[in-house]
């Protein structure tokens, strides 16, 4: 049996919420201009994900305690996305182990493959491919050559249809051996690997440690307001180098960092993630919002909506559902 979810144009707020594989902070830091798109399969032990991104975006994630974690670029767009800090080409595939942080960033849409497996086909890959033991405690970028990522790609997207033929003729899918294909899919592409490099280098470790700490705050304290002080608190270090951390592994400083925080959790609020408020002023006010007008400009050129909009549309979303349930219950 093979599980599996798939949705096309499915929207930011839902595309950033299902995600596999990764414990995420999604900031939109953009408007959309391209279709969101995600598409996962479980197969056996390993899991297949296709995304495509719409907007530009900074992501910080942590990837679960269980896989291990290999993703590519597939729509082969050059000098684009950064991972912690490193600039990564297409061609490159980064490897997460378990409980690995990261931070993607990238201001134009791209589409991603990613393939997430268990640690003992993890460490059969290692030994196959003459990996040192870094494959399973380090994060590191692994270049392939142009055509072996481009192999990559179109043999999981294979991967990807046959399972879909198969659904639409309601037959079963042989997860062994279609785990198989996935596995030995990665693996030329590993074998063909002509460099690899790891995160962080020695230039980049302190910038990581710094801007760790302070994204883990971050993601302690979801519902409140911070101000760049905590951050320089709980890092322990002088603004300007909470600042450079942050612009090499973010490309923003710690104060727009937080305003696209607010303008994204505000987001959220407002469509019904918020218990207590039940008026759009409020919620924002909440949110640390004082200068409502400003607010509201720099959110309609992100959500391409005004924050009003936003909560009558989950507004008319949540009544229809209450009408629903009462039809269906007599109330």
């Amino acid at each position: 049996m093979v599980m599996a979810c798939a949705s096309q144009n499915l929207g930011f707020d839902d595309y950033a919420e299902a995600i596999q594989g990764a414990r995420l902070l999604y900031l939109k830091t953009g408007p959309t201009t391209a279709p969101w798109k995600l598409a996962w399969h479980l197969i056996n032990r390993v899991t297949l994900q296709f995304g495509a991104d719409g907007s530009a975006r900074i992501i910080h994630g942590v990837t679960s305690s269980d896989d291990f974690v290999f993703i590519i670029q597939s729509s082969k767009l050059p000098n684009c996305v950064f991972l912690d800090g490193q600039l990564m080409q297409w061609h490159e595939m980064a490897v997460f182990p378990p409980s690995s942080q990261f931070t993607f960033v990238c201001d134009v849409p791209v589409e991603w493959i990613s393939l997430s497996l268990p640690e003992e086909l993890a460490n059969a890959l290692q030994i196959e491919n003459g990996l040192d033991a870094s494959l399973l405690t380090r994060k590191k970028i692994i270049k392939l050559s142009q055509t072996g990522a481009a192999q990559f790609a179109n043999k999981s997207k294979k991967v990807r249809a046959s399972i879909h033929k198969n659904s639409r003729l309601k037959t079963e899918v042989d997860t062994e051996a279609t785990e198989a294909v996935l596995i030995q899919i990665l693996n030329n592409a590993i074998a063909d690997r002509i460099g690899e490099k790891y995160l962080p280098d020695r230039y980049t470790e302190s910038s990581e440690e710094t801007v760790f700490k302070a994204l883990a705050y971050v993601q302690s304290k979801m519902s409140d307001q911070i101000y760049v002080e905590e951050l320089v608190d709980v890092t322990g270090v002088e603004y300007r180098t909470l600042l450079r951390a942050f612009q090499r592994y973010l490309k923003v400083g710690p104060k727009r960092y937080l305003k696209l925080r607010q303008l994204n959790l505000a987001r959220r609020a407002l469509r019904g993630h918020h218990l207590s408020s039940t008026g759009v002023t409020n919620i924002l006010a909440e949110h640390g919002v004082t200068e409502f007008g400003r607010f509201a400009s720099e959110y309609k050129y992100l959500f391409d909506e005004a924050p009003s909009d936003t909560f009558q549309k989950d507004k008319n979303v949540r009544e229809t559902a209450r009408k629903r349930t009462n039809f269906v219950t007599g109330d």
